[in-house]
């Protein structure tokens, strides 16, 4: 992901604040510290926090990793398992194979007043913690950028996201420009967009 990995060298820096919902392996809170940022990771996966953890203490970067899934509520949920991919477990859908973990919303952080980026990839669930963040949203400066997946949320949700911000799809060389609804859902994979919060 090369223009995600680009994106984030144009845009974080020591100002920011980098929550990372769904940091799998950690490969981008590890940039965003490497970038100065203050990093606090969500990754329910046991396996992968743990990575994280190791790799924070590797290369001496003090961040807050959190074993537990963003979604819209405080408790617990299955996290599914497809085969061998268990880098794109979900918390949307059912799997015969899944685990239980602890889910929390960013409301929950009850953070003010700081310039954020938010990235979001959580194979699907990304309007789950869209709708737990929606204090948090107003409360702070955020940019957030996430994975789209076309087909995976409720008809409402690309409307939640262009009444609280522009929408933008992010290039292959890491810039952006502005897309449509109908240009998201043309595609047949899942894109990179970024949303700023309207002025």
């Amino acid at each position: 992901e090369s223009w995600v990995t680009a994106w984030h060298t144009k845009n974080i820096n020591e100002y920011h604040l980098y929550i990372d919902a769904g940091a799998n392996c950690g490969y981008y809170s590890m940039l965003a510290a490497a970038l100065g940022a203050q990093v606090i990771a969500y990754e329910p996966n046991p396996r992968y926090s743990k990575l994280i953890r190791l790799s924070a203490k590797i290369n001496d970067y003090s961040m807050n990793v959190n074993e537990a899934a963003l979604s819209d509520t405080i408790g617990s949920t299955a996290l599914n398992f497809f085969g061998d991919l268990d880098g794109s477990a979900t918390i949307v859908g059912a799997t015969e194979s899944n685990l239980a973990v602890p889910t929390t919303t960013l409301d929950a952080l009850d953070i003010k007043g700081r310039i954020i980026v938010l990235k979001m990839d959580v194979e699907g669930a990304e309007e789950l913690v869209f709708d737990g963040a929606q204090q948090f949203l107003k409360d702070n400066s955020v940019t957030i950028i996430m994975e789209y997946t076309p087909g995976a949320y409720s008809k409402d949700f690309w409307s939640k996201l262009h009444n609280w911000g522009s929408i933008n799809i992010v290039n292959y060389d890491g810039t952006e420009q502005i897309i449509s609804y109908e240009m998201a859902e043309s595609f047949k994979d899942w894109i990179t967009l970024t949303i700023r919060e309207w002025l």
